[in-house]
Formats: C-alpha cells, structure tokens, sequence
C-alpha cells in the first residue's frame, strides 16, 4: 500500500528509515551486538498510527461510526511514534562503537518517528476538515498532543504498550490514576510544548501543497 501523502516527502522519509535500518545492521554486523535492533521494532510501532490514519484518511466516507473505533485506536497507538525520542536514555559510550555513531543512530531513529507521527496528525486533520470541524481545529490538536505526551509518559516511566488498554485495562487504570502528580503533569506539559511546535515548523514548511481531502 502506498500512503497518501506529499511525493517528495515520501521519499525523503523512505530514504531515511532505510539508511536508519542500515546503521542497525552495520552496527550489528560490527560488533556482533543485538542492543539496538529493538529500535527497529520501535520504528515499526511509530508507522502503525499512519497505517491507521492513511485507511482512514482514504476511506473515511465508508466507515460512518465505525471511523470513531479506528480514530480511538489511532490515537491509542500515536504515543508509538514520538516514544522513540525517550530513546535517548539508553545512549552512552559503548566500546567498539563510536559515540557519535550510536547518538546519530538514535537521534535519526527519533527523527523518523517524529515525522511518522506527523504525517500521521496531517492526515486526520485533514479528514476532520472534510467533516466541517475545521473551527475546532487547534483545541483538537492540542488535545491530541496532550493525549499523545500522556501516552510516552505511561509506555516510559510506567511500561505500558498500547495493546495493554485491551489486555490490561485494570492495570492501565490504576497505573494511570497513580500517576497524577506534579512530575507527570511537567513531563506532559514539556513533551506536548515541545512536540507542538514541531508540528508546527513541520507543517509549515512540508505540508504546504499538500492537497485538502475530497
């Protein structure tokens, strides 16, 4: 399936998750280690919201209710896409390999899941749009990136996944309910203002002639 979005945007990203897949297996046929092949699968959870953004951005006039199951799962698997960025606590000098290989690895590997995420956001903006919500645009968003930074916080400090809200419900509730202080409550400010405005110099400068949904 191709997704839907801006042609030379497509390729800038195909090209940089494959060079990101490449450092992964230079890496490891260098030093015969495995640590960091769990970004691939971290990548791969950062792609899932678009997957699920990309059917509904093309199929959205097909669903009727049923658009909301898949906007609730979308966001469910959204946190995915800018976890990667909490990453970076696992970087540290690890001999043979140079640090400066290890901290571009990482931070490329961020980078594309930050732009996986957007892409993913831009498109279920722009099916609101075709729902004629667009006046409501800015409050959802921010929603959005609250719901999305609240997300990171439970899969990093608490270890949740996004399947644990169907196979653990229980457990999410009260490790959610726990959570509710003052260093939650500055780590999803900080990762929302941050990713924000990301967002915002993302769509600003990519998303320029991206066309609206019809």
């Amino acid at each position: 399936m191709m997704i839907n979005m801006n042609k030379q945007l497509r390729n800038s990203l195909i090209l940089s998750i494959a060079g990101n897949v490449g450092m992964i297996v230079v890496r490891v046929i260098y030093t015969y280690d495995l640590y960091y092949v769990f970004l691939l699968w971290n990548l791969f959870l950062a792609a899932v919201p678009l997957l699920i953004s990309d059917r509904i951005y093309r199929r959205h006039r097909n669903y009727g209710m049923g658009i909301y199951v898949l906007l609730l799962l979308w966001l469910l698997f959204l946190p995915n896409a800018p976890y990667i960025i909490t990453d970076l606590v696992h970087l540290y000098h690890r001999p043979p390999v140079p640090y400066w290989f290890d901290m571009c690895l990482v931070l490329l590997s961020a980078f594309n899941g930050l732009v996986l995420g957007f892409v993913s956001i831009g498109q279920i903006e722009k099916t609101i749009q075709y729902y004629k919500l667009g006046r409501y645009m800015n409050v959802m968003r921010l929603l959005t990136f609250l719901a999305m930074s609240y997300g990171v916080y439970l899969g990093r400090y608490l270890r949740f996944n996004s399947w644990d809200a169907f196979i653990r419900p229980v457990q999410v509730a009260r490790g959610a309910f726990s959570s509710i202080n003052l260093h939650t409550l500055g780590f999803v400010l900080t990762f929302t203002f941050v990713t924000y405005v990301l967002y915002s110099f993302y769509q600003a400068i990519l998303l320029r002639r991206v066309p609206k949904v019809s």
